[in-house]
Order: C-alpha cells, then sequence, then structure tokens
C-alpha cells in the first residue's frame, strides 16, 4: 500500500487503511453539505456558533469568549463543532473549526495577515494564516490568493507573491491579552507557547490552500480536449505549479496530492460548463443574476471587464474564454505528524470556481506534565551531583597550631598537610587576609592588596596542584632577628630555656 506516493509497512498499512475509510466518509459528508444534501436542503452544517459575517467582525477577545462559552455548554458530542478563530483579508477569509473535545485541548492561537495586490500592498491579493497548538503540537493553515494572469511568465508574479507571504506574515512574540478559554484565566504569553518561531516556515506542520491561481501552459483546444478524453494526468504535464514546484523555483520542499479530478477554473456561474462553451438552456438567467463579481472575483479579472462583467452575454467572447487550469490547490509542508489522506473537489455552481478539500491525519502529540516534572528534577539532582563530583576536597592536618616561643635569630619550621581526598585535580592557593581600609569619601572597604604573610614569616609553596589521593607538604618558617650582641635575641640564644 502506498501513501504519498511511499511504500507503508504492514502496520502502517492497517492504520491507513482503517484511518482512509474514515477520511472517506467525511469526504462523503462534505460533498454532500457542498451539495445541499445533508437533509435539509441548505447545504450549511449545524453549529453552535453566529455566523461568519458576525465572527469576522468580532474581536479577537470576543471570539475567545465566545469559544469559551461554546466550551462551557454540557456535552462533548463529536458532531458539534466550535469556531476556534477567524480571519479576513478582503476578499480571503479563513475559518478554523475544531469538534468540541478536541477545541478544549486547542492554545497559543494566532493569526496574521499579509496583502501582496496592486503596489505589492493592496488587499485584493495576499494570504491569512492562522497558528496554533493541538495538545503539545503545532499546527499552521495558510489561506491564500496569489496574483493573476494566463500567459506566460506570469507565475513569476505568483512566485513572487508565495515569498512576500513567507516573508511578511510574521506572528506576534508576545500576546499579552492571551486567555484561555476554558478557564476564563490570562495564560502564559505566546511566546511561552512558541518561543523564537514567528514565520510560517518555522513550523512543522503546515497546510497552504486557496485559489494560487497557477495556469496551464498548453492551449485552450488541447486542454479541452484532454479533459473531454480524461486524460488528466497527460494535462498535468502543462500544469505551471507542478513544474515550478519540481524545479524548486516554489514552494520547495511542499508536498501536493495525487490530482484526480477536472480542473477547478473557468465555469460558467450555475452550471459544469467551462467558460467559453455553449451555456446549456435555464442557465442564462442566473449567469444574469450572478454576472455582479464580487471584489475578489472582479480583482481576479485576466482583462479588463465591459459593462455587466466579464461573463455576461454582452462581454466579448474573448474576454469571456478562459484555459482550465488547476487553480485552486491544497498543498502541505511535510512533517512527522501530517499525512494526506484525501483529495478531491466539490461541485459547488455559485462561483466560477469549483471548491477542494484535503483530508489530513495529524498526530498530536501531548505531553506527561508530572513526568515531565520528575525528569526535570531528577535531570537537576544528576547536575547538582556531578558538579559535586567535579569539586574539589581536600582536608588540612593540622587545621590549627600555635607557634608558641620563637627565640630571636632562630629559624623554626611548621608543617602542613593537604590531602586531596575528592575525585578530581585540586589547585590550592595562598591568599592574604582582607584588611579593612578608609575610603577617601569616607567609606569603609576593604583592601586586598595586601602581602601574604609578615616579614618574619614564609610560606612555600604558596599555590600548587594536588592529584587525587597525593598530599601537597607546605612549610611555614618564622624568623626573628635583630637586636645586636647584648640583645634579648642574642642572650636567648646563648641560654636557650630548659
Amino acid at each position: 500500500m502506498y501513501l504519498n506516493l511511499e511504500k507503508l509497512g504492514s502496520q502502517a498499512a492497517y492504520a491507513y487503511s482503517v484511518i482512509s475509510s474514515q477520511a472517506a466518509t467525511v469526504v462523503g459528508a462534505m460533498d454532500k453539505m457542498w451539495s445541499g444534501a445533508n437533509g435539509d436542503g441548505s447545504g450549511q452544517q449545524q453549529t453552535q456558533q453566529p455566523g461568519f459575517s458576525a465572527m469576522a467582525a468580532a474581536s479577537e477577545q470576543q471570539q475567545q469568549a465566545r469559544l469559551a462559552m461554546a466550551l462551557s455548554d454540557a456535552g462533548d458530542s463529536d458532531s458539534v463543532y466550535v469556531q476556534v478563530t477567524c480571519k479576513q483579508l478582503v476578499g480571503v477569509y479563513l475559518s478554523v473549526w475544531a469538534r468540541k473535545q478536541i477545541a478544549r485541548h486547542v492554545r497559543g492561537v494566532q493569526a496574521t495577515t499579509a496583502a501582496t495586490g496592486f503596489g505589492g500592498y493592496l488587499g485584493n491579493k495576499g494570504a491569512v494564516a492562522v497558528r496554533m497548538r493541538v495538545y503539545d503540537a503545532a499546527f499552521v493553515v495558510v489561506c491564500s490568493h496569489l496574483a493573476s494572469g494566463d500567459q506566460e511568465g506570469d507565475e513569476l508574479k505568483r512566485h513572487n507573491d508565495v515569498a512576500e507571504i513567507n516573508r511578511r506574515c510574521v506572528f506576534a512574540a508576545t500576546d499579552p491579552l492571551a486567555v484561555d478559554p476554558v478557564t476564563q484565566q490570562q495564560q502564559q504569553s505566546s511566546s511561552g507557547h512558541w518561543g523564537s518561531s514567528s514565520y510560517i516556515m518555522d513550523h512543522d506542520n503546515v497546510i497552504w490552500m486557496g485559489d494560487l491561481n497557477y495556469r496551464l501552459t498548453c492551449t485552450d483546444e488541447e486542454a479541452r480536449r484532454y479533459i473531454r478524453a480524461g486524460k488528466l494526468e497527460a494535462l498535468l504535464n502543462y500544469d505551471q505549479l507542478t513544474r515550478e514546484m519540481a524545479a524548486g523555483r516554489v514552494f520547495k520542499g511542499w508536498r501536493e496530492g495525487p490530482i484526480s479530478f477536472n480542473p477547478t477554473y473557468k465555469y460558467h456561474l450555475g452550471c459544469n460548463v467551462y467558460s467559453g462553451e455553449p451555456v446549456p438552456p435555464g442557465i442564462a438567467a442566473v449567469k444574469a443574476v450572478d454576472s455582479s463579481a464580487s471584489l475578489a472575483d472582479s480583482a481576479d479579472s485576466d482583462e479588463p471587464s465591459g459593462h455587466g462583467g466579464r461573463d455576461s452575454p454582452s462581454a466579448p467572447e474573448k474576454q469571456k474564454k478562459r484555459i482550465p487550469a488547476w487553480c485552486d490547490r491544497v498543498l502541505w509542508l511535510p512533517g512527522r505528524q501530517l499525512y494526506q489522506l484525501a483529495y478531491g473537489r466539490g461541485e459547488i455552481a455559485v462561483s466560477d470556481h469549483r471548491p477542494v478539500a484535503a483530508a489530513f491525519l495529524f498526530e498530536a502529540h501531548r505531553y506527561d506534565r508530572d513526568a515531565v516534572q520528575q525528569l526535570a528534577e531528577s535531570a537537576r539532582r544528576a547536575i547538582d551531583m556531578s558538579d559535586n563530583a567535579a569539586r574539589p576536597k581536600c582536608t588540612l592536618s593540622p587545621n590549627f597550631f600555635e607557634m608558641q616561643q620563637v627565640p630571636f635569630g632562630t629559624p623554626m619550621n611548621f608543617s602542613i598537610d593537604l590531602a586531596n581526598v575528592g575525585s578530581c585535580p585540586a589547585r590550592y592557593y595562598v591568599v592574604p587576609p582582607p584588611k579593612p581600609r578608609m575610603s577617601s569619601d569616607g567609606l569603609m572597604s576593604w583592601d586586598d592588596n595586601q602581602p601574604i604573610c609578615p616579614p618574619w614569616l614564609m610560606i612555600g609553596p604558596v599555590e600548587g596542584e594536588v592529584q587525587e589521593g597525593d598530599t601537597a607538604h607546605i612549610t611555614l618558617t618564622a624568623f626573628i632577628s635583630g637586636g645586636g650582641p647584648n640583645s634579648p635575641a642574642a642572650f636567648l640564644a646563648a641560654n636557650p630555656p630548659t
């Protein structure tokens, strides 16, 4: 069995077969939802959240409050989804939803945008990116609308858009207003969740989707002939995105699942007929109603539109006709936790595009906090023991002695043994005792620049190194001189005490 064109082992193949069956169920449900076949004919999924437009207008704090309210309701039914976050950039809208029981474990949510339209900063083109942690695994979703154009060389504009999005989609390093959606208490800043990760490519598990606008390089006649014959594999040889990714000129390191569906652009509204082909009877009225394109659709025009829009009956045939292309794509950045299970498209006819969908397996890891704490404490203890073992351990014998009477003019020697009883070499120094002194500003301080010992005392050696198990012998010599032949020193030298 193969997944993403890679051969799986027996255990992985079994796991994939189980999960893929679940994914097929999900994709089937999505297709029913898109076609309005979920029982009520509306094509809308039942949730606990208000409409998209209302959520888009809500502030981030309000979204956190709404999520907390939804999570606080009783029950953890798998069929109930709550909105984690949403973000809009003109015609690009990204909304992230999660099952209620999973949303409880989503944290560190942040959103950012990058506009790449006219002049490089208009919002009719660009991207919205959202990042979050599911349990302890990072997850990023990017939705983009790249530059249009079906001429050879226009792909360079899209390459530049991708580079600008990667450069300018920067997530905040800190979020002091972050609120835990469950406890309603201020949680640690986002830097605690994310560390130094700020850009899209700093994360391991990333999905990039949207109208990437890459076209086909064959003629319109060739493209339609391949589509009618069902030769999609041959038609993909002309796909700009496939070619540019293989050459490493864009989305280097990213992957896309096998494409087994027809090109998603450009259709007549209300039917499954590509633009430039005869419109079936009964569709003209739909076209007339839907010919007023949205801001996002009109911004995607490859040529200026005339009165009534490019697809209106009065528009020239040259303007209406477009070479079919796979403009709408889903890519992912391969990591150790993200695997694609399914890739397909829906048949919603309210736009000149067809939506695409992908199902992924995301293996989110979760740390055992107690075990991590125990390991940290064990590591600290091991470090302390290592530090203690690396410290020298010596004994001094004797550690106190008294010279008693020292005769004048006669040197007297005293011996001190410094034994190294530790497990590492020890280096010793004889240092002078600090002496208090008064500074010029009247403050008391210590003067360390003093001689090691008084003039009548000699110590040697004053420094050295003692290996493990060895002993260093340090000699102290006391010698008091002076006084002449009639001095007490001379008298004591001639008449030593008995």
